[in-house]
């Protein structure tokens, strides 16, 4: 799988890079149409009173659809995590939907052909 990283305010060390590759690999099953991903993961200044300091951002073409998922949180593993979770809930709620709406267009055909199409 290729994606883009960028990294703002932070450089980006291997052990980050390996944690990011395997959150994205459990992704996979739900990229597999995806056009582009992007990634951006930074350390914002605005938040550091709060101690949420640590950003992670996906942004992704899937399907026609523009998927973006943002993450604020304390440590940058914790962001990743968030992010990665945040995109999977949106990614399975668009397979959801798909899968419901071919089920349906199914039963509506069996429908018609047992009974007509005026039943």
């Amino acid at each position: 799988m290729d994606y883009s990283i960028k990294t703002t305010h932070y450089s980006i060390v291997p052990d980050t890079k390996k944690y990011l590759d395997e959150k994205m690999q459990s992704l996979e099953k739900y990229l597999e149409g995806a056009e582009t991903i992007a990634i951006e993961l930074s350390r914002t200044t605005e938040t550091q009173m709060h101690g949420r300091i640590w950003r992670a951002e996906c942004t992704l073409q899937n399907d026609g659809r523009t998927v973006r998922a943002v993450a604020l949180e304390e440590t940058l593993h914790a962001a990743i995590d968030a992010m990665k979770d945040e995109i999977a809930s949106q990614l399975k709620k668009t397979n959801a939907k798909k899968t419901s709406l071919v089920r349906r267009a199914g039963a509506k055909v069996k429908h018609w052909l047992r009974f007509g199409y005026d039943a």
